[in-house]
This record gives C-alpha cells, structure tokens and sequence, in this order.
C-alpha cells in the first residue's frame, strides 16, 4: 500500500510523496484526473496504473510537441512513438487525437513537401520515391504528382544556378554528367535530354577554368607524397585520363 504524505504543486509536475520515501512527478492534468490528498492510500495496483498513466501523457505531449515547428507523416509519427516505447493502444490513441486536432494528415503532408521538393528543383521521380519513404500510401502519392507542374521549365531554372554547374572538359562530359545529375534529382529523361540539349557549349575560357580547378585539388593531393618529376608525371596522366587537352596541361605544368 501507499500512503500519501506530502503534495507539491509546480508550474510543470504535481510531486507526490508517499511515506515509503517513494516519489512520483505528474502532469497536472493526470494528477486533476485522480483523486489524490495527504493521507489517501492507494493500491500497489492503483500506484502502477497512475504511472502509466502519466507516461501515457509524457508520450501525448511528446507527439503533438513534435507538430509545433515541422510536420509529419502517420508513418513516422508512429516509428517517433516506438523508439519511446510507447504501447500499441497509447500510439492508436495519440494518431487519432493529432488526425482529429487537424495536426496529422498524411494527404497534406504529402502536398506540403511535393510543393517544398518543387520548388527546390527535384522531379517527380524523386518526389514519389521521398513520399513513399515517409511511408505514404500509393493512392496519395499517385493524387499529389497528378497535379499539374511545369518541370520543364523548373529544370531550365535550375540550369542557370551555380548549383547545377559541373566540373568538365568539353561539352560532351559536361552534358553526360549534368545528364547523371538530374536524373538522380527525379527529372524524366526526356525533360532533362531536351534541357540539356538546348544549353550553349562549353567556351575555352570554361574548359580552362575547369581545368585549373582539377589540377589545383590533384596537385594538392599528390605533392604529400610525390615531387618533382615524378609530381608533373603523376598529375600529366591523371588530367590527360579526364579528357583534358595535353598541351594545356602541360602548359600548366611549365608555369609552376
């Protein structure tokens, strides 16, 4: 049995002592849910269905303190509630309180970060694979990217940001790798070949540009273990490998 013998009440826990020198925190609002004064004795069973029931409560103002700054998917809501160990029934609870508080709704959710993965350049393929990661159903996914959207003229947009630029040696590289680049950011591939066929090529002030870049970083690399002759040797084969002209290069190299 446990026999109340004090009562604190704070701004964020009601204390409560017991004259075993047990001590138990409550939320106040599990502690207005229970009839509880100094000298009330309870239960080993009571003591036991109040703690659950506090941390039952902890697990609630957990999940909708979550909702306050960013948003979730059902899906990881609920993996959120495992890692805590929450119950089966607690984690059932607290999906229907956030979905009827208009906090949890996967539909939303999912238009919310297809605009945001939008307007941040990526494609549709990349979109559907994030949505479905997040644990979306294949119905909203499927509603959300029926949606119209211009993804060509996205592309085009991204296209003159410095974020899209590759390091190449002609216009051959470059259109390979901005081609890898964009595929992987969920672009069709037809969008991203007519994209990319419609850019200029690449001027020799760019191909420069873009090979003093590589020289510097595999200079760098490989001055800690090499000099002199065998340095230029080294750095002579690994640009050539890239594509770059050998005369530049080793133009490059006499300027050292």
């Amino acid at each position: 049995m446990y026999e109340i013998t004090s009562l604190s009440i704070g701004r964020t826990y009601v204390t409560i002592t017991f004259a075993n020198d047990v001590k138990i925190k409550l939320l106040p609002r599990v502690y207005s849910e229970y009839y509880l004064y100094v000298g009330k004795t309870i239960s080993e069973e009571e003591f036991n269905n109040l703690q659950i029931a506090n941390e039952d409560a902890k697990i609630k103002d957990y999940a909708f303190g979550l909702f306050v700054n960013f948003s979730y998917s059902e899906s990881e809501l609920v993996k959120k509630l495992k890692a805590k160990k929450a119950s089966p029934k607690i984690i059932e609870e607290t999906v229907l309180a956030l979905t009827n508080a208009n906090l949890l709704n996967d539909a939303r959710y999912a238009k919310e970060k297809a605009r945001t993965l939008q307007e941040s350049f990526y494609g549709p393929y990349y979109i559907k694979n994030y949505l479905k990661d997040k644990g979306i159903s294949e119905d909203i996914i499927k509603d959300v990217l029926s949606s119209p959207y211009d993804y060509a003229t996205s592309l085009a947009t991204y296209l003159k940001k410095p974020a899209s630029q590759v390091s190449a040696k002609n216009k051959k590289d470059r259109d390979e790798k901005l081609t890898n680049k964009l595929l992987r950011r969920g672009f069709p591939f037809e969008v991203v070949t007519h994209a990319i066929s419609e850019l200029p090529g690449l001027t020799d002030e760019q191909v420069l540009k873009n090979l003093q870049k590589d020289y510097e970083k595999i200079r760098y690399r490989y001055a800690r273990t090499y000099e002199g002759d065998e340095l230029k040797q080294r750095i002579l084969r690994y640009l050539s490998q890239k594509g770059y002209n050998y005369n530049e290069i080793i133009k490059m190299l006499e300027e050292e």
